[in-house]
């Protein structure tokens, strides 16, 4: 019954491997992770502006559309969700290989187990 069900899911492209919407929030193990969160909304914020700038400074009819800088501070918020977002996809992968017993949703936990579980 599990192996029907994950085919299932696999099928409808909601496994943690397969690309969408909610699983570019999604690690390895799962599960929605926040730092992967915060690197899309960063991500979101910052084309949102050079697009906007862009465009503004297109509509203004400067011929630089492209000669504006972006702020030292948002830069540096930036360089912060990126390595958090780092330092915690190494911890989860130090964490799931050195105690795999105390992780919650490892992997290959269920099937060892013989829960049953997807």
């Amino acid at each position: 019954m599990a192996r029907v069900r994950s085919r299932h899911r696999a099928a409808r492209g909601r496994g943690p491997g397969t690309l969408g919407a909610q699983n570019v929030l999604r690690d390895a193990r799962g599960r929605y992770s926040l730092s992967r969160l915060q690197m899309m909304m960063w991500t979101v914020v910052l084309l949102s502006l050079v697009s906007g700038m862009a465009f503004g400074r297109f509509a203004a009819g400067q011929v630089d559309v492209a000669g504006f800088t972006i702020a030292g501070q948002v830069l540096t918020l930036l360089s912060i969700a990126i390595g958090s977002a780092v330092v915690a996809a190494a911890i989860k992968v130090v964490k799931s290989t050195t105690r795999p017993d105390s992780v919650a949703a490892h992997p290959g936990k269920g099937e060892a187990a013989g829960s049953g579980r997807c």
